[in-house]
């Protein structure tokens, strides 16, 4: 199962390390705190990275261009062992031969175990700066996901299986087939990369009964009593919910005030 994730993390860590430039569809910074929220959902649902990262605060966008340009030198471990898992699941056998190793650790998964799990998150964020409503929202839906995992089929040997052939299809789509590829890849050339990326992780959410895009669809913004603040409602389970979210103006940009909240992303619901 190593391998499989290691295989997966080349291409779809791109989606984390991606950036935006002048490609992304987002010509001008939205005007108000609402519009910029739902443009953050609308790149999301779009696998537009360049977009979603073009909305944040030029000097943030500079430094993660000066982060990918300044990395440090993949080592020779890592280089082997990222070789290894790209070879692995590219090769003709590739989805049968990670199978084989996945198939005794899907025997061992405890789903009831790992509901559990999500049920502890619920209790370590019972105390974070919620409204009595958004606890009552969260808690909810936290109750869903630990239903769902129960049900998911995260140990079903056909789910895994077509997880890993939406990995694989990606991997070859991206081009990637070494290390050195990897590497190799500029900022803007990571950039075109991460939309693969983005619609791979929604196509394996897909195959657990998690519509991603759905979800986001659901999404509405409005401006809130205070000042900056954007009040978004959402339909997850099958109940409308909503939370509050601070936003705060920096240049032409808004961005999410964390020093005020941090807001808490809700969970993608499972289909109905």
């Amino acid at each position: 199962m190593r391998i499989a994730l290691l295989a997966g993390s080349c291409l779809l860590g791109l989606s984390f390390v991606s950036c935006g430039d002048t490609t992304s569809a987002v010509s001008a910074a939205p005007a108000t705190a609402e519009d910029s929220f739902m443009a953050h959902v609308d790149c999301v649902k779009g696998n537009d990275v360049a977009g979603l990262l073009a909305l944040a605060p030029a000097d943030k966008l500079a430094e993660m261009r000066k982060a990918w340009e300044s990395r440090p030198p993949m080592r020779d471990e890592e280089k082997a062992q990222m070789n290894m898992a790209l070879n692995m699941a590219l090769a003709p056998t590739g989805v049968d031969d990670i199978m084989a190793m996945a198939k005794p650790q899907l025997e061992q998964m405890n789903l009831e175990e790992m509901s559990q799990g999500v049920a502890f998150l619920g209790m370590m964020l019972g105390g974070s700066d919620l409204s009595e409503a958004e606890k009552t929202d969260m808690s909810e839906v936290l109750q869903g996901v630990t239903e769902w995992v129960k049900t998911s089929g995260l140990n079903d040997e056909v789910k895994c299986r077509q997880t890993l052939e939406h990995v694989v299809a990606g991997l070859k789509e991206s081009g990637i087939k070494t290390a050195d590829d990897l590497n190799a890849l500029t900022f803007d050339q990571v950039l075109e990369k991460s939309g693969i990326a983005l619609r791979v992780v929604k196509e394996t959410t897909a195959v657990y009964g998690v519509n991603v895009d759905e979800f986001l669809g659901s999404f509405a913004a409005k401006a809130g009593a205070e000042d900056g603040a954007v009040d978004v409602s959402f339909k997850a389970f099958g109940k409308d919910r909503s939370f509050s979210v601070p936003m705060l103006k920096v240049g032409d940009q808004w961005v999410i005030d964390k020093q005020e909240k941090e807001a808490v992303a809700p969970v993608a619901a499972p289909a109905e």
